[in-house]
């Protein structure tokens, strides 16, 4: 009956893959009932349908034996023995291109695709076939696997590759000595059954299956027959035998044995199950060497080349490219073209498009025809089948079944399965009985007898119905135990790195069918892993360290599933349990095994990694519709999990041992449980409370007992660990409770689907420098990783992210999951709706592509999606110090009440935290702890931060979100500092002691200036897609952030010193479409002197306002670019300012005490330096920075109130000087430089005539109103000086390209200065002086009697950086004739008034000094900086003495219409190229004019001015307590440095001064005569200072005298003076200091007359006795103004020397003076020109002292006469 059937099957397996099979000889074979083939060779092509890049060397099938007992078939067993399977694989690239061959598998390929979308489709057209019933098919199956005995042996696969590297080739192979399954009776031995038996009992045996893969392998590909085969039947294990040679096994060779049991009785007795499998295996192991790892690797490498060059290898070229150069291009040029340029032209051209929709159209009707079983021609369906794609043609099927009706294809398939067996043959039956059935193709005719027959022998009766099994019966029972599961890595030294092993492991699985129920459960005893070996002793990295169970110890791993399980309380149930285990991280194996997966270079394996996120983004997909489903379909899944606590150990050096410190790191114990709901309750009057407790199933997760400890070799840290004192924790034991609640009812809004509570009462840390310190050297001490060579930064790395990669199906979230969904489902909708309407196809489809969908979107309501509440009542940190041999507490640090609150709801997320309080205290004070820092209170939140992010598509957007689609909000309320000197001392030494060296310093601020980086960039890339962003926010991201208040308190142990604080600080930022607005205002800011005295608040904002500062700054995205740059009304950024004014007052005490507090906490050199560069390195940002910017349009509209600064006489004084400065406003407009040209008459040729981009010019106008200074007393005020204001124009061009106008130009007027002092201004002055700023001065008593002179202290050498800092210049690419910066200042007069009081308590004028037409400007053209100053003139008039004619007398005035002062700077760039030519290689040249000046002395003036200043006497303030004079400390002088090397001569000059005096003449007078008149004219100095350091000064004086001007008529009047006039100046004194160090100096009188008269001399003398006040006056004024000296004053100290230092010897010069002819006259009498004269006339010429005269002679009248 079956002969044909079998015939047919064994074909359709065989034909496929074995060659030239004879189908006739096989049928024949088989109705004899034996058949026996031999000597099978398997076709190359025999895995094509695989779709692997692999094909066949060679394939071999050495016997295969069949022998079926036709006479006896239902009491005899069959044999099946297949014996010697060799196959030999390797990779296509090995073989040649066959375009026929590739053709036919991708048309087989893609008919399988559309087949297995067919079965999906009918499945979902149909839904899954009804289970019929098994009766007949079990039966008959049963019957087969009784008699029925399967042998396979002597089985050898290998994929062999010697492409993917030809001179490594290696090879990958499995082994199978033998698989056999017997019959056995019920004791299972091996038995024939020939009787009727209710169990039928199966023996699997499996003997020798391993699996090696060898490096350098030989290969067998190409070998003759033969041998081949001798080779392959060599290399298969064999029990009992040694391994083979030449094979290295990652499988070791394993056996094992299974039994079956099949009862054909199911349900007759409970405990007997219908199937029972036990499979028992002996060991399993695994292990694989460095070579393997990188075989596999570039296997895998080789496949993902193979699969991406599928595609191109028909255009591939012959040869090497170097003997083919010509194909290889051609190779490039044709898959570029064909593959991408042409395929995609063809796509989308318009002949294709209507060619590919009439084919459409075609296949969907002939589909259609074939659905309904009309004629059709099939071989144009396969030609459209060849053409169209499987997406078109299930597009295509989709319609035409839609057209046809679900209805028919129904009745269609009905009457398809209507025959013998209910269709299971699908045959019919005949009047006589005799039924015809096709079977495998093959037409069988089965008579009544034969059909009666095959009933008895499989014990069927047919239409007999079929017991119902109960749900709690098991009818399948699998039993899996394995003694032994390991797994090995080694190295390249063949030496074992890690072995892990699992034993005991049991599996087992259990079904009850009735009940559609399942159980599956899994335990293991015990897993030991070793590490690396030391002196031949492996370390244990993991062993476990179970709990007992009264008398037996528990397995280590114990796990469970279970669906429908009996009781009925829950659909799913899952137990785990995992016992303690002990972990030790062995820093050599690690070592060990980081470079053992570590990749080649030329190892990339693209398309593992885009599988592998392809896998991992279709897993998330199926993880989210898991969670929507559960969501959605309430199951009850009872979870018991428990992990019992391991703990790692980390010891010292990597390796532990008994002398080892640890770091204790225990993990904790899990506990993971549900509390479900039994029954779904009535929710619609529920309260919030019931909701909670009655509508979620809960599941709890509990941790418990999370610690870190370090430990010393002596610590006892397991009692520790259990429970102790905690002196080893760094990490108090952490407890953590979450509960995690599914919603029962979903469908409510009011509730959330998920809700989620943590909370953690205590995170406590302890640490101390002694820990800390320790800690870092045991992790020092680890023994790190070989370096890979560097990859590079990460900051490169983000940098060179393609901002503009096409996405891929990963990147939108799309695997193959949901590709096969789109094909599918929304296919088959979208098919059935273009059906129903007749739409044209690809009108829909493109519909699809714009929308995204068909039909509209309906609003859906706002519900609770998503609720988490997390929450730390206290996070603590304990700080200790290491003293006397403990650890005493230094601070506790307290934060509570850290809070966080999720919703996630259907049109927005909203996430909400803070912090309740925290707390810093110095717990190191005896006594109460100290409160450093304070914050928050129970009924007050320190922190709260709320962040908002919307859907842009609510329907009420603008409404309920205010148009914001993200918006955070963070509000600080008061936060009080106490900063306590001892307490800042010890966290300083404290810190101190933990600051790592200076190159770890480097590395660190280099990691974390890379990080700020990085997050630069993304935030900035983040930035730029959030603008790209196209959504109908008006506003896409907001802050808000708010500050109450934060206080400050600087205090001692003794006293405070001051509290400062600052109020109401407020920032808003809104970043929209196309500006970026930031806002922000501060309250007050207020600094209080803690001491007694009248000025409590140092600093304050002025009475009367409320807000001290408010700014808006706006950046607009596009600003004035592009085509806005013509338009002045656009600018970049808009800045708005206004400010208060503040009240500062200054008191010197106050001030000194904050100094002598902040001196304690000076920072070490090192922390200067490195704060020197981060500012330098900020500078210079700042300065690149605004160099971009530098053509930005700003708008500013700024009002700031100027400080008023008040200056007290003393603290407890109401008498003051209040500086006023005024207000500052600044304001711009932008103006065009065409313009502002035309407006000054100045040319405008150079100004380019593009409209869209003019050049355009920023003026701005900054002025300072209302600045006065006024002197307060307790009964009146006085101004000195009167409100004022001044005004700077500033003008910048915008464009760098235009340089008619300078790139700045500022322009300063400034108003006559006039500042009037009076003698209660200066008594003012000099008390502020002697109370004020003596206030906080400390008593230093004199350690010796002698006095000190002061010396000189060691100079501090600067770093280079500052040694070789100069003013940097533009550089000389800038035209040299271009004024890139230019400003003046004028200002018409500075006055200085000094008054005096007046009999009638009136002030009146007394001195008067002024400046007129002060001038100043700079200048940077090119390479060049000019700055330049004028005074006009100077005079000084006093106003109490009158001259003949009744004016106040000129003390001194200069040259009318000539300019007093004339200076100039010229500073010039050394490494301009125009240095020399220019500017004369001089790169400082300094020239300054003074022009005639003239003094007059008058006797009653200096007289009375004296008095004055006499008169001003210090009045001390009698409520100021006395004050300690402060004696002069000793000071130490230093030796003094060596000088410096000797430098290279250079041609360039440093400095180079010329100053001149045109005139200084002082006249002395008094009130009734004149008396003599001095001065000096022509006056001229030189310095000349070159680069190298050589100095050359020269002062010159053309002429100087002394004249009598007293009444005479025949007198003589000049005394002193020229006697010639000669062009040579009577002084002229030279100084020159060289190269080597030599200073010389060179000087000359010449050409001088000298009178002395006694008459004139005492003249002189009564002068100046007559100019002082009585000598009992000036007694009593010296006594006011001048302390007693000390008695000890004349008195001379020795100079002190510090230790180690030797005083440098006096310096020597060489000196040289030339005195020639000076003529010296004793008058007898100065009246009378014929008066007698004794002359002396000297010379002095050093070159020939000898020669030097010295004259004394009397001469006659007439010779006097002619002298003078």
């Amino acid at each position: 009956m079956f002969e044909s059937v079998v015939a047919a099957i064994l074909n359709k397996f065989l034909g496929p893959y074995i060659k030239n099979l004879d189908s006739s000889q096989l049928k024949l074979s088989i109705f004899s009932g034996d058949v026996a083939l031999k000597d099978l060779e398997v076709k190359p092509d025999a895995l094509a349908d695989k779709n692997l890049p692999i094909r066949v060397h060679a394939g071999y099938l050495r016997q295969l034996t069949l022998k079926i007992p036709w006479r006896s078939l239902y009491t005899e067993p069959t044999v099946v023995v297949v014996d010697g399977v060799y196959l030999l694989v390797g990779p296509t690239a090995g073989f040649k291109y066959d375009a026929e061959t590739a053709e036919k598998e991708a048309k087989e390929r893609k008919q399988k695709h559309l087949e297995q979308i067919e079965e999906k489709r009918r499945i979902e057209r149909e839904g899954k076939p009804e289970e019929k019933s098994d009766g007949f098919v079990e039966k008959m199956v049963t019957q087969i696997i009784k008699n029925v005995q399967v042998t396979v042996q002597n089985v050898h696969v290998r994929y062999e590759d010697n492409v993917t590297h030809p001179g490594a080739p290696f090879a990958i192979g499995v082994t199978l000595e033998e698989l056999s399954a017997r019959t056995a009776d019920s004791n299972w031995k091996a038995a024939i059954i020939k009787e009727a038996v209710q169990q039928i009992h199966k023996v699997l045996k499996l003997q020798s299956l391993a699996a090696y893969m060898d490096t350098n392998a030989r290969c067998l590909a190409g070998l003759p027959l033969a041998k081949w085969l001798k080779e392959f039947n060599d290399g298969i294990v064999r029990e009992g035998k040694d391994l083979p040679d030449g094979y290295h096994y990652v499988l070791r060779p394993f056996s094992g044995i299974a039994k079956l049991m099949l009862n054909k009785k199911a349900g007759t007795d409970m405990n007997v199950p219908k199937m029972l499998l036990e499979v028992m295996l002996e060991q399993l192991g695994f292990t694989l060497s460095r070579p393997q790892f990188l075989d596999v690797m570039q296997l895998v490498e080789s496949f993902d080349r193979t699969t991406l060059n599928a595609k191109f290898i028909k255009y591939k070229a012959t040869g090497r490219p170097k003997d083919n150069p010509k194909g290889w291009w051609k190779y490039c040029i044709s898959a570029v073209l064909n593959e991408n340029v042409r395929r995609r032209l063809r796509m989308w051209s318009w002949k294709h498009i209507k060619k590919h929709r009439r084919f459409f159209k075609d296949y969907r009707d002939i589909y259609q025809a074939k659905l309904l079983d009309k004629q059709y021609p099939k071989k144009r369906l396969e030609e459209l089948e060849d053409y169209l794609d499987v997406y078109t043609i299930n597009l295509a099927r989709g319609v035409a079944e839609a057209k046809v009706g679900t209805e028919k294809l129904r009745k269609k398939k009905e009457k398809k399965e209507k025959g013998w067996f209910g269709g299971w043959f699908g045959g019919k039956t005949d009047k006589k009985g005799t039924t015809k059935t096709t079977i495998a193709g093959e037409t069988v005719e089965i008579s009544a007898a034969e059909k009666a027959k095959l009933y008895e022998a499989i014990d069927y009766v047919e239409d007999a119905s079929i017991a119902q099994l109960p749900n709690e019966y098991i009818d399948n029972k699998i039993k899996v135990q394995l003694r032994q599961l390991s797994a090995g890595l080694i190295d390249d030294k063949e030496s074992e790195i890690i072995h892990a092993a699992l034993n005991a492991i049991e599996a087992k699985v259990e079904t009850r069918t009735a009940a559609k129920a399942v159980r599956v459960a899994a335990s293991t005893s015990e897993l030991i892993v070793t590490g690396v070996p030391d002196d031949g002793e492996r370390p244990v990295l993991l062993k476990p360290q179970p709990l007992t169970r009264v008398d037996t110890v528990a397995p280590l791993f114990e796990a469970s599933f279970e669906q429908n399980p009996p009781d009925g309380q829950c659909d799913q149930r899952v137990r785990v349990e995992l016992q303690p285990a002990e972990i030790t991280a062995d820093m050599l194996t690690v070592n060990a095994i980081v470079p053992f997966f570590s990749l080649p270079e030329d190892v990339k394996l693209q398309k593992l990694q885009s599988a592998a996120t392809d896998q991992l983004n279709s897993l998330k997909e199926q993880g989210r519709a898991v969670v929507q489903h559960a969501i959605g379909k309430r199951k009850l899944v009872d979870i018991n999990v428990q992990l019992h606590s391991s703990y790692v150990l980390l010891p010292e050096t990597g390796r532990r041992t008994l002398m080892s410190d640890l770091v204790v790191v225990d993990l904790g114990a899990l506990s993971l449980k549900s509390e479900l709901q039994d029954k779904l309750p009535s929710l619609e009057d529920a309260t919030q409370r019931e909701l909670d407790e009655h509508a979620f199933d809960r599941f709890k997760i509990t941790l418990t007992d999370v610690q870190v400890m370090l430990a010393s070799r002596e610590d006892d840290w397991q009692r520790e660990r259990k429970g102790g004192s905690g002196r080893l924790h760094l990490l108090q034991p952490v407890s953590l409770d979450v509960v995690f609640m599914k919603s029962v009812v979903p469908d409510d809004i009011r509730l959330p689907k998920v809700k989620l509570s943590g909370e953690l009462p205590l995170l406590q840390l302890t640490v101390s420098e002694r820990k800390i310190k320790r800690l870092i050297e045991l992790i020092k001490s680890l023994p790190l990783p070989e370096s890979p060579p560097a990859p590079p930064s990460l900051v490169e790395a983000v940098k060179k992210q393609d901002d503009y990669e096409l996405p891929t199906l990963a990147a939108l979230g799309m695997s193959a999951s949901a590709l096969d969904l789109i094909s599918l489902s929304s296919i088959t909708t979208e098919a059935s709706e273009m059906a129903d309407l007749d739409l044209d196809v690809e009108a829909s489809v493109e519909e699809t592509i714009q929308t995204g969908h068909l039909g509209g979107r309906k609003s859906r309501p706002q519900a609770l999606k998503f609720a988490a509440d997390l929450t730390v009542q206290k996070v603590g940190v304990l700080v200790s110090r290491w003293q006397e041999d403990q650890e005493k507490q230094l601070l506790d640090v307290s934060i509570m009440g850290i809070s966080t609150a999720v919703k996630v709801q259907t049109w927005d997320i909203a996430v909400d935290a803070g912090v309740q309080k925290v707390a810093i205290q110095d717990t190191s004070l005896e006594g109460n702890p100290l409160n450093l820092l304070q914050g928050g209170s129970d009924d007050d939140k320190l922190v709260s931060v709320c962040f908002l992010k919307a859907n842009s598509d609510a329907p009420n957007f603008e409404q309920d979100y205010g148009g914001i689609l993200h918006k955070l909000t963070a509000d600080v309320s008061t936060l009080k500092f106490v900063v306590q000197d001892h307490s800042l001392l010890q966290l300083k030494e404290f810190s101190l002691g933990l600051v790592p060296g200076s190159d770890q310093l480097d590395a660190g601020e280099e990691v974390v200036a890379d990080a700020i980086e990085v997050v630069e960039i993304v935030v900035e890339k983040e930035v730029r897609e959030l603008e790209a962003t196209i959504s109908k926010a008006k506003t896409q991201f907001q802050l808000e952030a708010n500050l109450r208040e934060v206080g400050v308190v600087l205090c001692t142990p003794e006293s405070n010193i001051a509290t400062a604080s600052v109020k109401g600080l407020t920032t808003t930022v809104a970043i929209e479409r196309d500006v970026t607005t930031v806002q922000a205002s501060l309250s007050d800011v207020v600094v209080l002197d803690s001491r007694e005295t009248k000025y409590h608040k140092i600093l304050s904002i002025e009475e009367g306002h409320d807000t001290l500062l408010k700014a808006e700054v706006s950046v607009f995205k596009d600003g004035a670019k592009g085509e806005r740059y013509a338009d002045l009304d656009h600018v970049d950024v808009d800045l708005m300012m206004k400010g208060a004014a503040l009240r500062v007052v200054f008191l010197n005490g106050f001030v000194r005490k904050m100094v002598d507090f902040g001196e304690k906490f000076k920072p070490s050199d090192d922390t200067i330096a490195r704060a020197r560069k981060s500012v330098s390195d900020m500078a210079e940002a700042a300065k690149t920075s605004m160099k971009e910017n530098r053509g930005a349009r700003i708008r500013m509209d700024i009002e700031l109130d100027g400080p008023v600064v008040i200056v007290p006489r003393n603290e407890l004084s109401d008498e003051r000087l209040e500086a006023n400065l005024g207000t500052l406003v600044v304001s711009n407009r932008f103006k065009y430089a065409k313009h502002l040209l035309e407006a000054r008459n100045l040319p405008t040729d150079d100004i380019s005539d593009n409209p869209d981009f003019p050049a355009v010019i920023d003026c701005m106008k900054i002025e300072l109103q209302q600045l006065n200074l006024t002197r307060f007393s307790a009964s009146h005020s006085h101004s000195l000086i009167s409100p004022m204001n001044f005004e700077v124009l500033l003008q910048r061009s915008l464009s760098d390209s235009y340089r008619g106008l300078p790139l700045i130009d500022v322009t300063g007027n400034l108003p006559a200065v006039e500042l009037k002092v009076g003698k209660a201004d200066i008594d003012f002055t000099m008390a502020f002086l002697n109370e004020n700023m003596k206030e906080g001065e400390k008593s230093q008593p004199s350690t010796e009697p002698d006095a000190v002179l002061p010396s000189r202290s060691k100079s501090r050498s600067l770093p280079p950086s500052q040694k070789d800092a100069k003013l940097k210049l533009p550089s000389e690419d800038v035209d040299f004739d271009w004024t890139k910066v230019k400003a003046s200042f004028h200002l018409p007069k500075v006055s200085l008034s000094l008054l005096e009081q007046s009999s009638h308590s009136e002030q009146k004028l007394r001195l008067v000094m002024s400046l007129s037409a002060l001038n100043a400007s700079v200048r940077i053209k090119g390479p060049c900086l000019e700055v330049s100053t004028v005074i006009g003139d100077a005079v000084i008039v006093d106003y109490a003495v009158k001259t003949a004619n009744g004016d106040p007398l000129h003390i001194l005035y200069s040259e009318h219409g000539v300019d007093l002062l004339d200076f100039k700077l010229r500073k010039a760039d050394p490494s301009s190229q125009l240095f020399k030519t220019e500017f004369e290689g001089i790169e400082n040249k300094i020239t300054t004019k003074i022009a005639a000046v003239d003094v007059v002395v008058h006797r009653q003036s200096v007289l009375s001015l004296t008095e004055f200043a006499l008169s001003l006497k210090p009045e001390t303030d009698s409520a100021v307590h006395a004050k300690t004079t402060a004696q002069p400390a000793a000071v130490t002088v230093s030796a003094a440095e060596e000088p410096d090397e000797p430098k290279p001569a250079s041609s360039a000059v440093q400095v180079f001064l010329q100053a001149s005096l045109k005139k200084i003449g002082v006249t002395l007078k008094s009130k009734e005569a004149n008396l003599a008149s001095v001065g000096i004219a022509a006056a001229e100095a030189r310095v000349h200072l070159d680069a190298n350091g050589a100095l050359t000064t020269t002062l010159t004086v053309d002429t100087f005298h002394i004249d009598d001007i007293r009444e005479k008529q025949h007198g003589i009047t000049k005394l002193i003076g020229k006697y010639s006039d000669s062009d040579s100046p009577m002084l002229d004194v030279t100084y020159k200091k060289t190269l080597s160090n030599e200073h010389i100096v060179i000087g000359s009188l010449n050409e001088l007359n000298v009178a002395l008269c006694m008459d004139f001399l005492l003249s002189l003398v009564n002068f100046a006795e007559s100019a002082l006040p009585t000598q009992a006056n000036a007694k009593d004024k010296k006594k006011n103004i001048l302390d007693k000296p000390p008695e000890d004053a004349h008195k001379k100290r020795p100079l002190e020397i510090e230790p180690g230092q030797t005083a440098k010897p006096p310096l020597l010069a060489n000196v040289k003076i030339k005195m020639g002819a000076v003529h010296v006259f004793l008058l007898e009498d100065s009246f009378d020109r014929n008066t007698r004269a004794l002359y002396l006339t000297v010379s002095w010429y050093p070159e020939s002292l000898d020669e030097s005269l010295i004259c004394c002679v009397l001469y006659s009248t007439d010779y006097c006469k002619y002298r003078f």
